[in-house]
């Protein structure tokens, strides 16, 4: 899987893709002055991290795009605002997390997304079902 992670927010994009790669992830980090819809048509990652800027209509319309394509999105949000994160949610972010954010906590999120982009290639069920949901939050070792 392949992840692809902006650098609006150095800090946590940074340690975000220390994790990935130390787990076998694909990432690609892209500065802010990078051209980011081209890297995300070359790099075609299944995940994007959005790590700050969230209200820019450039990012935002990217999010919009990435419906199209299947490629969820996580943003961080630089202040805590539930209304915000469900209008996020409601244009196309998978989910939204409020910084600061620690680093296992985001690994965490991201992993879980992936696998539920695996599930769904795997199983053809798409969307927060019941039985991925099962799959997603039984204890590991368990079968």
């Amino acid at each position: 899987m392949r992840v692809l992670i902006t650098l609006a927010d150095v800090e946590p994009a940074v340690r975000l893709n220390a994790l990935l790669e130390a787990n076998g992830t694909q990432t690609a980090v892209v500065s802010p002055l990078d051209d980011l819809r081209g890297e995300i048509r070359r790099f075609k990652p299944d995940l994007i991290v959005l790590t700050g800027n969230l209200g820019d209509p450039i990012n935002l319309q990217i999010v919009r795009d990435q419906l199209w394509s299947g490629t969820s999105v996580i943003g961080l949000a630089d202040v805590e605002d539930p209304e915000l994160r469900e209008r996020l949610r409601t244009l196309g972010f998978t989910d939204v997390f409020t910084k600061p954010i620690s680093a296992d906590e985001l690994f965490l999120a991201v992993r879980r997304v992936l696998d539920r982009k695996r599930l769904t290639e795997a199983t053809g069920l798409i969307g927060p079902s019941d039985a991925i949901n099962e799959v997603l939050l039984r204890p590991a070792g368990q079968a």
